[in-house]
């Protein structure tokens, strides 16, 4: 799962995507994890499983809770407080 700011929406390719809004002004994808990269999973991929998009949002989450996840706290230029999350095994501080 990736969390992407909703301008994403305004990119052709994302009009495929299985997505779903989580946070205001964000959009939640589903991506299949590789080891050293990841993929947008589309809704022409997911048709032909036969589940409900909210199940497959169920296993993303229950697959990334099984992940070590670092959080960072960050101050932006002007002065405004933001945290990053990223897993371990693909975060460029793990390792």
């Amino acid at each position: 799962m990736l969390v992407k700011h909703e301008a994403i929406l305004a990119n052709e390719f994302a009009k495929d995507l299985v997505l779903r809004t989580d946070f205001p002004g964000t959009r939640t994808v589903l991506v299949f994890d590789y080891e050293n990269q990841f993929r947008y999973l589309k809704m022409e991929e997911i048709a032909g499983w036969k589940l409900p998009q909210e199940t497959l949002f169920e296993e993303a989450l229950n697959n990334v809770a099984t992940e070590e996840l670092n959080i960072n706290k960050m101050a932006h230029d002007d002065g405004w407080e933001f945290y990053s999350f990223f897993l371990a095994a693909i975060s460029p501080l793990h390792g």
